[in-house]
């Protein structure tokens, strides 16, 4: 997969192409991945944006988050997690529908590190959603000054 890096500021950004990492049965034509992380005096923000091209659509696109923190969705397309003392929100897509599930962890060092328990956010799509286009996810970290 190709990437590219930038800076302009406190914003950085990282653009891959990941459609090689798929198998020829995904139909996937196009699939760049660009996070964006900005950080103000304020705020921090880290912005995923991902936009595909698809030959042909064979099933809904789910789209996962990873996090050993607690994880709450708020009302559709605001989920908050909190970890270590803090708590963000993610934003997303209206088009997907978000759902939560737990694995707990067996081995020692990820177990010790994640108090037992990792979740993964799933965000899935419609199975008839159009070949192409954009989800886009927000994650806000705002600062009491």
């Amino acid at each position: 997969a190709s990437c590219t890096l930038d800076q302009k500021g406190r914003t950085y950004t990282m653009t891959s192409e990941l459609a090689p990492a798929y198998l020829p049965e995904a139909h996937c034509k196009s699939y760049v991945r660009k996070l964006i992380l900005s950080d103000s005096d304020t705020k921090s923000k880290l912005t995923v944006e991902d936009s595909f091209s698809l030959s042909e659509r064979t099933a809904s696109d789910d789209v996962h988050f990873i996090t050993p923190g607690a994880v709450r969705i708020v009302k559709d397309g605001v989920i908050e997690i909190s970890c270590g003392g803090k708590t963000v929100q993610m934003t997303y897509p209206a088009s997907l529908k978000a759902s939560i599930e737990e694995k707990q962890i067996e081995e020692g060092n990820l177990k010790r590190q994640w108090d037992g328990v990792l979740r993964r956010i799933v965000f899935k799509s419609s199975p008839k959603a159009p070949l192409a286009g954009k989800y886009k996810f927000v994650i806000t970290e705002k600062r009491i000054l």
